[in-house]
C-alpha cells in the first residue's frame, strides 16, 4: 500500500510546525524558568506526590475490582472513555480559568485497562469544547509523578477530586447519559 503524497506532505508539515513550536518554547527564558520551577517543586515533593498518585491508582483499582465497578464497565463498555476530572492546565502548566480559547486538561479513565488518559481541550469556532490533543496515558503512579505534562498541583487536585463525592458525579453522569437513550418522552 502506498501512502498518497498529499498525506505524506501534510504529515511532514505538521511535524515541522510542532518542531517550530517546541523550538520557540525552548528558546523562551520565561517558559524555561516556569518549567524549571515546576520540576524543582516535583523533586522537592516527590514522596508526597507519589502518595497522591498511589491514592489515585488505588481509587481506580478499588472501583474496578468492586462488584459495582465490574458491572459499570460491563454496562458502559470495557473500552469506554469516562471523564473524571477537568483542570485549568495547558502544556503541563497552569492557565487562567476561563481563558479565551477555553484551554484546559481533562482526565479520563480510558480503554480496556482503564488507564488515566490526559487530554488537552480547546473551544472550537462555535465556543464548544473539543479535544485538541492526547497528552499521555498513565499506567503507574511513577509515570504520573514524572510525566512533564502532569503538573504537581493538578495531581493534588485530581487526588482530592477522587477522594470526595465529586468523582462519583461524572461516573453517574455517564450512566444518566446512557439511561437517556432508553427513556422515551
Amino acid at each position: 500500500m502506498a501512502v498518497p503524497s498529499r498525506v505524506t506532505a501534510k504529515i511532514q508539515k505538521l511535524d515541522a510546525v510542532r518542531k517550530h513550536v517546541q523550538d520557540r518554547k525552548r528558546a523562551d527564558p520565561g517558559e524555561q524558568a516556569r518549567r524549571q520551577a515546576v520540576e524543582a517543586d516535583r523533586k522537592a515533593r516527590r514522596q508526597i506526590l507519589m502518595d497522591l498518585a498511589k491514592d489515585a491508582f488505588d481509587w481506580r483499582d478499588s472501583f474496578n475490582r468492586s462488584p459495582e465497578g465490574k458491572r459499570y464497565w460491563e454496562l458502559v463498555g470495557a473500552g469506554a472513555r469516562v471523564l473524571l476530572f477537568t483542570g485549568w492546565y495547558w502544556d503541563g502548566l497552569p492557565v487562567v480559568a476561563g481563558n479565551a480559547p477555553g484551554a484546559h486538561t481533562r482526565v479520563f479513565l480510558d480503554g480496556p485497562h482503564h488507564h488515566f488518559l490526559f487530554e488537552e481541550w480547546r473551544n472550537d469556532a462555535a465556543g464548544n469544547p473539543e479535544p485538541y490533543r492526547e497528552v499521555c496515558r498513565l499506567t503507574s503512579p511513577l509515570q504520573m509523578i514524572e510525566h512533564p505534562m502532569v503538573h504537581p498541583t493538578m495531581l493534588e487536585l485530581l487526588q482530592t477530586h477522587l477522594s470526595g463525592p465529586e468523582a462519583w458525579e461524572t461516573l453517574e453522569q455517564e450512566l444518566d447519559r446512557r439511561l437517556d437513550r432508553y427513556v422515551q418522552p
